[in-house]
């Protein structure tokens, strides 16, 4: 069910998606965190918790995964420039 709640177009069932990968994550599914970061295509709140998601990949994930994390990250930040004014966002 993972994949559908990833695919759903209301907010809530994608950070269900993140709620999911925040307890098991799988580094297959990192880029799809690090782009719920771009603030044309999703909601600051479900953001943030993509961005904790990603952090706890840092802390938790197996050094193998290093540069497809780093990989995500580099995304996730890219994106999240994008949105002028909201420097909380970024840090």
């Amino acid at each position: 069910m993972l994949s559908s709640f990833q695919e759903s177009s209301p907010a809530g069932e994608r950070l269900i998606a993140i709620a999911v990968l925040n307890m098991f994550l799988n580094a297959n599914h990192l880029d799809w965190l690090a782009e719920r970061m771009d603030p044309e295509q999703e909601k600051p709140f479900v953001a943030y918790h993509a961005a904790v998601a990603l952090l706890d990949g840092v802390v938790n994930l197996p050094a193998e995964n290093c540069a497809g994390l780093r990989d995500a990250l580099a995304r996730a930040r890219e994106l999240a420039l994008r949105l002028k004014g909201d420097p909380d966002r970024l840090t």
